[in-house]
């Protein structure tokens, strides 16, 4: 009769334990489900997901910065800057809505704002995963203000991280023609097609450059 109920509370145990586990690997999938639904692209749910996090746990920094990611995604700017600004101030320095901010005032034309964001991120993530991206849409802030110079300068930081970026070589070559510098742009283009041949406009420009300054 003891050895049937040792054995009884020995399953007991067991079976407690595995519901433990299970518990425990049901919350860690729940709390990665926002993550994998927006990297899926399942951007409904994923806001969804994270709209609920964050209704039960406010400051849960992780929630805001994948909805924020999504709502990029969506291209839905202004509710990304909402989204941060909430974000921020609970975690002022939080360098995941600080990019966010950055480029969704970009988007929406708020150059001096989206530079204000972006020179912080810089600041604060001199190494970050994003650097490269960060400095390439600076430029894009400085070409839209008519900053050549500063966009040239925000550029080839950029490629500093990213050289192999052919794409990111191209736009160095028209912001250096729009700042005046033929010479350094014809040498920008021709990386560019050195790392992809197949960029048309880049081989136009080139050409271009190449007559006049021979000519």
């Amino acid at each position: 009769m003891i050895k049937a109920f040792d054995g009884m509370l020995s399953r007991a145990f067991f079976l407690g334990v595995m519901l433990l586990v299970l518990g425990s690997t049901l919350m860690a999938q729940e709390q990665e489900d926002a993550l994998v639904a927006f990297r899926e692209g399942r951007y409904q749910d994923a806001i969804r997901i994270t709209n609920a996090e964050i209704a039960a746990s406010p400051a849960r920094m992780d929630s805001y910065a994948v909805q924020g990611w999504t709502l990029m995604a969506l291209g839905r700017w202004a509710d990304a800057v909402d989204l941060a600004q909430r974000g921020l101030q609970i975690a002022r320095y939080d360098h995941r809505l600080i990019a966010i901010m950055g480029e969704a005032q970009f988007r929406l034309g708020n150059n001096l704002a989206a530079l204000q964001y972006l020179q912080e991120y810089t600041a604060i993530r001199p190494e970050g995963a994003i650097i490269g991206d960060v400095y390439a849409i600076m430029a894009e802030v400085h070409v839209a203000m008519n900053e050549f110079h500063h966009a040239d300068i925000a550029l080839s930081t950029s490629l500093y991280f990213g050289p192999g970026n052919a794409e990111n070589w191209a736009r160095l070559g028209f912001i250096r023609e729009q700042a005046g510098s033929p010479e350094t742009a014809l040498a920008a283009y021709e990386r560019a097609l050195e790392l992809n041949g197949n960029l048309s406009g880049a081989a136009r420009a080139a050409q271009r450059l190449r007559s006049e300054i021979g000519g």
